[in-house]
């Protein structure tokens, strides 16, 4: 993982994908994961095409829930999961995209992460032209001093406008 993670910020995905696929051959086969295994995945799952993605995440989703049924610690987890789902899929599916960054929503109000919760609101805003949402993003952003994460979307959606 740790290898796969430095080719890709040399932009080396290919290689990248090489060394995880046994990792992934072995663990798509599995019906359910350990809490480790669960991890593992959600760190993985990322380097693969979109289609096994798509596949992928609400088995993974699930089996957090079942976790989660029991301790609520995964939240985070899950959170990050559905908001990196939304971001791989702004671009190619805009229903993943809505419908994983609403369950986003709700998880980050109940957890209190007010980072993520407006970088999910920023990201709906965003993949439904709702400015209104991108505003009540920054405001929050601004007002907890996550400036940076609020430069980076900037930098990333809307580069034209630095």
């Amino acid at each position: 993982m740790l290898k796969a993670s430095l080719l890709l910020t040399n932009n080396e995905v290919e290689k990248a994908q090489k060394l995880v696929k046994p990792i992934w051959k072995r663990l798509e086969k599995i019906d359910n994961f350990s809490l480790i295994e669960i991890r593992l995945v959600c760190n993985i799952l990322f380097y693969f095409p979109l289609d096994v993605i798509e596949k992928f995440v609400p088995r993974l989703l699930t089996m957090i829930d079942k976790y989660n049924a029991l301790d609520k610690s995964l939240n985070p987890l899950k959170l990050a999961l559905l908001i990196n789902t939304a971001t791989i899929f702004m671009q190619h599916n805009s229903t993943i995209t809505t419908s994983s960054l609403n369950a986003a929503i709700i998880i980050a109000k109940e957890i209190n992460r007010f980072d993520l919760l407006a970088s999910a609101y920023y990201l709906q805003g965003v993949n439904t032209n709702d400015y209104s949402l991108i505003t009540k993003a920054k405001n929050i952003l601004l007002t907890i001093d996550k400036e940076a994460i609020l430069l980076q979307f900037e930098k990333e959606y809307f580069p034209d406008l630095r």
